[in-house]
């Protein structure tokens, strides 16, 4: 490096042999070294909270029970109202032997909480009824324990509420997401126990 000084008098000063040793390794070690993954400036790793489902993105697992009853594939398709209407009114959903249903709807902005429930319909049943609210079609164990339930009798509650909702217990839904209510006559493994071509529940919303 060329200095000027008084007097006209210059001269060349070089940079110590260990200055320039240092200076080349902090270079190399930055073009190197990778950023510091986001959770480490949040002071832990990152947890994936989607819609009330830990770690949903978006892939749907193969469900147990292969095949849908497609008969009914939407909420409103039972009384022509979306979810989580008509308040208190009932009606019959059949599912055919060996097959799930599962019925899609939006959470709207309101009402923030409810319960949706099996009753026993006019008709005879033998067999246990899963019943489940989730972001996948077909999906008989929940995630979220409160999003499922699974009764010996043709009989299943499953309350409800908004994320933002001040309801103290429910399957946690989220405002304009996609959910599916999953029912089967059979247990957790897709075994049918359905003694019929298709056997008969009674659903009703409350809220």
């Amino acid at each position: 490096m060329l200095i000027a000084r008084p007097g006209g008098i210059s001269r060349v000063l070089h940079p110590k042999p260990n200055h320039l040793a240092a200076t080349v390794i902090s270079l190399f070690c930055l073009m190197i070294l990778p950023p510091p993954a986001m959770g480490q400036f949040l002071g832990g790793p990152e947890e994936l909270l989607v819609d009330g489902f830990e770690d949903f993105d978006g892939a749907c697992p193969q469900p147990v029970v292969p095949v849908r009853d497609t008969s009914l594939t939407e909420y409103n398709d039972l009384l022509f109202v979306d979810w989580p209407g008509p308040n208190g009114d009932a009606v019959n959903i059949a599912v055919n032997n060996g097959e799930y249903m599962a019925l899609e709807f939006t959470v709207p902005n309101t009402p923030e909480s409810g319960a949706l429930s099996t009753v026993q319909a006019p008709v005879p049943n033998v067999g246990g009824l899963i019943m489940s609210i989730d972001r996948c079609p077909g999906v008989l164990q929940t995630t979220d324990g409160a999003c499922d339930v699974n009764f010996p009798a043709v009989k299943a509650n499953t309350n409800w509420r908004h994320s933002t909702s001040i309801a103290p217990v429910g399957c946690i839904l989220d405002v304009g997401q996609i959910y599916f209510v999953n029912i089967f006559f059979g247990d957790r493994d897709g075994n049918s126990v359905c003694n019929f071509d298709e056997c008969v529940t009674r659903l009703r919303n409350l809220f």
